[in-house]
């Protein structure tokens, strides 16, 4: 009678780990971004819930905006790796630009990465849902039966760009402020300008006209702007302010640096406080 009671057991057990399998879901995130400097993004597609089914192989079908283009198929360290993964465009005229399949032998041993699509993306490319075509994606068994499977579309986009990428952007309290500040990319910023405040005071105003670029898109330049209107024995709080062509701006904070001698090499301004104030503190050093 012990032995009876024992096989019920493992019987019951069984049936519902089979009624309780997870649905195996396939999806692609909703938050992938690619940079205004990147003209190729990879697109990766998971798995989850894998494990608890007979997954044979696997249809997917993806559609996506006409400013993304050239697709490849990628396993390397996914779980498609080594198999017999086929794709390309579709040409049955049923939708969809990449059609991926494996007929057989995908049995992925663990949930995650399932492959990965790399497009091409344009100069132009802003967003773009990419979305299986539900109605030619599927997953089968081993038997060539169909899995009922969610299938997740994602979403890629290319967020608005910073005006102005800063190296560093620091002040330094000498004889006077000395603000210096370095870009390393500028994309359409046209102008600097300088905004003030005493440490007493509760909101910065307008200090400086505006101080041009000089560098373009990509490109990288070296700032040194003085507080000559500075009273000595005050303390001071500075905000940088990039003007764009179109009207937008960026505000960034400087940082105070106490020990920093001028780079009369390479800054962008050099005059002759700068060259003095230099000498000074050479001349200083023991």
């Amino acid at each position: 009678m012990k032995y009876i009671i024992t096989s019920v057991i493992i019987i019951s057990f069984t049936v519902a780990a089979d009624v309780f399998a997870a649905m195996p879901v396939v999806s692609i995130s909703s938050d992938l971004t690619v940079s205004v400097s990147e003209d190729v993004v990879d697109i990766p597609v998971y798995i989850s819930g894998a494990l608890s089914n007979d997954i044979g192989g696997f249809i997917l079908r993806l559609d996506y905006t006409d400013n993304l283009s050239n697709p490849r198929l990628i396993t390397i360290d996914t779980l498609t790796q080594g198999k017999d993964v086929q794709s390309g465009p579709p040409t049955d005229g049923m939708g969809g630009k990449f059609a991926i399949g494996l007929i057989a032998g995908f049995a992925p041993k663990a949930d995650g990465l399932m492959l990965i699509v790399r497009l091409d993306v344009s100069t132009d490319f802003e967003r773009s849902d990419i979305i299986f075509l539900l109605n030619k994606s599927r997953l089968h068994t081993s038997g060539f039966q169909e899995i009922d499977t969610s299938f997740q579309s994602g979403h890629l986009f290319r967020p608005d760009p910073l005006l102005v990428t800063l190296v560093y952007c620091n002040v330094e309290f000498s004889q006077y402020p000395i603000l210096r500040w370095k870009t390393e990319i500028n994309i359409d910023t046209e102008a600097f300008r300088i905004w003030r405040r005493e440490e007493s005071d509760s909101t910065f105003t307008l200090h400086s006209d505006p101080i041009q670029t000089t560098e373009g898109f990509m490109q990288g330049a070296l700032y040194t702007w003085y507080d000559m209107t500075a009273d000595p024995g005050k303390q001071y709080q500075y905000k940088l302010e990039s003007l764009c062509n179109d009207g937008t701006n960026e505000f960034f904070e400087f940082t105070l640096r106490k020990h920093h001698l001028p780079d009369v090499n390479n800054d962008h301004q050099v005059n002759l406080i700068d060259v003095l104030m230099l000498l000074k503190k050479i001349s200083d050093l023991p």
